[in-house]
């Protein structure tokens, strides 16, 4: 298949302009939890022992991308009644503050999981787990980046490595993040914030710098190309053949790569 694809590409008009005259903005509702009606179920009688906490679903929830803790959470007090039960569990609960925070069960004295001290409890200084602020920083980040994002995700990885991408502001503004790092309570200088728009938008044009070609009968055969534009020129990239390409074959790509036009 033939697709012609541009070596500019302007998406400014799917740029999104807030709530717009005759527009109805959808009810933010809630999906209920199901728990099937189980004459036995545990759950409405008493809390399950900590040792019966099923780990398969509690592993099947964290594969999602979901905080362990928050997994163990939400197959416990839905009863062991399955990671399905479970998800929906997490999906009601998610916004809650406490929703990462370590499983804490009557009559056991303290937190159910050990785990929580290495993927989710933080110090009295609300300082998170050095290996995981060395794993973002590894990246490329700040570790003022790092720790804030941490602690505003409960010190998931995945989920802090959103929120860094989602707040590009604290990358620029370093003199505020030093100032959170220093101080205990984040939520004191979170409301200090002067308002304004989370995420700084840019220009909305993309320009072709490189794509993948398939040549083969199926996507389970065959050989794969790359083709790339360095200074001007494109350059096509077969194995460890490598040489300029007068016609790239742009209109039979396989994957398109476009980059940002600074604006």
């Amino acid at each position: 298949v033939s697709i012609d694809m541009p070596d500019l590409l302007d998406i400014n008009h799917l740029r999104a302009r807030g709530l717009q005259p005759g527009e109805e903005e959808l009810p933010d509702i809630s999906p209920p939890i199901v728990i099937p009606d189980d004459s036995k179920d545990r759950l409405m009688n008493q809390f399950i022992d900590p040792s019966d906490i099923d780990e398969s679903s509690v592993m099947q929830l964290a594969e999602m991308g979901f905080p362990l803790e928050a997994c163990r959470k939400a197959v416990y007090f839905t009863g062991n009644m399955g990671a399905e039960v479970a998800f929906n569990w997490i999906i009601v609960h998610m916004e809650e503050p406490d929703f990462a925070e370590p499983l804490t069960m009557p009559g056991y004295g303290g937190a159910a999981s050990a785990g929580a001290s290495v993927f989710g409890a933080t110090g009295l200084d609300n300082q998170p787990p050095e290996e995981i602020v060395a794993i973002i920083t590894s990246m490329g980040f700040h570790r003022n980046q790092a720790i804030q994002a941490l602690r505003a995700t409960n010190n998931n990885l995945e989920r802090a490595l959103d929120w860094i991408f989602s707040h590009p502001e604290f990358e620029e503004d370093s003199d505020f993040v030093i100032e959170m790092e220093n101080n205990a309570n984040a939520n004191i200088i979170s409301e200090a914030k002067p308002e304004g728009p989370r995420v700084k938008d840019g220009s909305g044009m993309y320009e072709l710098f490189a794509f993948i070609s398939h040549m083969g009968t199926s996507t389970m055969s065959g050989h794969y190309v790359y083709h790339i534009k360095k200074e001007g020129r494109w350059v096509i990239y077969n194995d460890h053949k490598v040489c300029a390409s007068e016609r790239p074959p742009k209109d039979l790509g396989y994957m398109y790569f476009y980059r940002r036009i600074p604006s």
